[in-house]
């Protein structure tokens, strides 16, 4: 009996899951301004305790839930900060909360339908055991805040209210559980040189340059191809002539560089923000990086947000065999840019664009 319980639990919670999905796809940005209005208060605070001397330089502010919290039903996540020390630091504080209670509405539901639903089975599967079973499904619906920050810190960079902060030499943002599965959304780095850089990349290891921060360096001309930049901070940087061909570029912030005459041949780049970059030259045939997510049975991930080329300087750029369904083209000039033309089916183009690119 209590498997065919779990059976329809997981059945239901999957079907929560997609119904997320399809609230963050449809509705994604409403969902930035109240994290970024948030932060803005929350570096308020930090600033008003750092210059009140209560509190020192911070190497770490974290978004973090209690379970607790959580089988309680109280959606709040605290904002932490910490010295170099993390979590050893003895003067840890928490500068503010940040109610979640919207990307937990349907979890809510959840657990209700499968209150009701326990009692086709005589109630063998006690209230704490149901609640046990909900764990895992909070990370999965917790996960859609954590795309959200992910987005939305890049306007927060911007306030003044973050500049003023006094932070550490390395100093990073998390979003997590209380002291566990802390995943980093920003990292910064003072200390970080091209030439340091360049000596890391030999080792094309696998996810070690996650959201690290290679802001503003200059990999000009450098052989980048197969590298795994997946969630990488690469803004401001010049990759003027780089080869990353077959590069995995998911998620990987591009925005404001310079990739003239840039080689991404056959690269992975779902989520990848080019907004306000110069590729012109660039060539991206075979290139790959669609929005949405896997319609599979089973909820696996967050779908991945179209790729950004808003703004961007696409003139002379080669996207032949491209598979960019989702892709913003906002404001970006295509003029001489190649296309197939089966593009034009699902690409969204503007009229002018259609007019100035070239079809082969």
């Amino acid at each position: 009996m209590e498997l065919n319980f779990v059976d329809v639990l997981k059945k239901k919670a999957n079907q929560k899951l997609f119904e997320m999905e399809e609230r963050f796809q449809t509705q994604f940005e409403k969902l930035l301004p109240p994290f970024q209005t948030n932060f803005k208060k929350i570096s308020q605070n930090i600033v008003a305790l750092q210059k009140k001397k209560e509190l020192g330089s911070i190497a770490y502010l974290e978004y973090t839930m209690l379970y607790t919290n959580v089988l309680q039903k109280k959606y709040i996540a605290e904002i932490r900060v910490y010295d170099d020390m993390w979590y050893l630091d003895n003067c840890q504080m928490t500068v503010g909360t940040m109610d979640l209670s919207d990307y937990f509405q349907l979890m809510d539901k959840l657990q209700e339908q499968l209150l009701k639903e326990r009692k086709r089975y005589q109630n063998m599967i006690s209230k704490t055991e149901l609640l046990e079973y909900l764990v895992p499904y909070f990370l999965s619906f917790y996960e859609y805040f954590r795309v959200v920050c992910r987005f939305g810190i890049l306007k927060c960079l911007e306030f003044e209210e973050f500049k003023n902060i006094k932070k550490c030499e390395q100093f990073e943002i998390n979003v997590g559980t209380y002291m566990a599965d802390a995943v980093p959304i920003y990292k910064e780095n003072k200390n970080k040189s091209s030439e340091d850089a360049l000596i890391e990349f030999q080792d094309r290891a696998k996810f070690q340059y996650a959201f690290e921060d290679f802001a503003d360096l200059d990999f000009s001309g450098a052989d980048l191809s197969e590298i795994d930049l997946r969630y990488a901070d690469l803004r401001r940087t010049n990759l003027q002539n780089t080869n990353l061909q077959d590069a995995l570029l998911v998620s990987t912030r591009l925005c404001d560089c310079n990739l003239e005459n840039a080689d991404l041949r056959y690269s992975y780049m779902n989520e990848a923000d080019f907004t306000n970059s110069n590729l012109k030259n660039a060539n991206l045939s075979y290139a790959a990086g669609d929005s949405g997510w896997d319609k599979s049975e089973e909820w696996e991930a967050v779908g991945f947000r179209g790729i950004s080329f808003r703004n961007a300087n696409l003139q002379n750029a080669d996207f032949r065999k491209t598979s960019f369904l989702g892709a913003d083209f906002t404001g970006a000039d295509l003029t001489g840019s190649i296309w197939n033309q089966a593009h034009l089916a699902f690409m969204n183009f503007s009229e002018e664009q259609k007019k100035s690119i070239i079809i082969r």
